[in-house]
């Protein structure tokens, strides 16, 4: 018998790889080997190449339970933050008929503040598409451009 998967915990899984968390010791971990090297300055950062000169990366603390991710889940309806379009949560995993590594149309995380933490007033749940698209885009200016490409649609 297969094991129960419940993707709200998937979703975290994928949070932790963008920041660190605390473990059950008390002590914070970083589940990226590209973010370890980012806090190391040893490898590449979102500000460029690394090096003494290179922005410092500070990681997003998840903050966050997968319960939350799925009151946050109930909340929007099961529908993308940015683009209201229904989400569908296998997509998530291997075995789904269109499933493909980094589809764009899977659930993604993403910080309404970019630069705060995984908090459950700080998060939102998108296509990873737009997760991705955004990026560190300021949210309001991403909503106006979100909001220009719906009219744009619509005419």
């Amino acid at each position: 018998m297969r094991k129960q998967r419940n993707p709200f915990q998937a979703l975290l899984e994928m949070c932790k790889k963008n920041g660190i968390y605390l473990k059950a010791d008390g002590t914070w971990g970083i589940n990226s080997s590209t973010n370890r090297r980012r806090m190391e300055k040893t490898g590449s950062s979102v500000g460029g190449a690394a090096g003494k000169n290179s922005k410092q990366w500070n990681p997003a603390k998840v903050l966050i339970t997968a319960e939350d991710l799925e009151a946050q889940w109930n909340k929007q309806n099961g529908k993308c933050y940015w683009l209201d379009t229904p989400l569908d949560l296998g997509l998530l995993y291997k075995d789904h008929p269109d499933w493909y590594s980094k589809h764009p149309a899977a659930p993604s995380v993403d910080k309404i503040d970019e630069s705060g933490d995984y908090t459950p007033d700080n998060i939102v749940i998108t296509t990873r598409f737009a997760n991705l698209g955004r990026n560190i885009y300021p949210h309001d200016k991403m909503k106006d451009f979100v909001d220009t490409i719906k009219a744009v649609i619509k005419t």
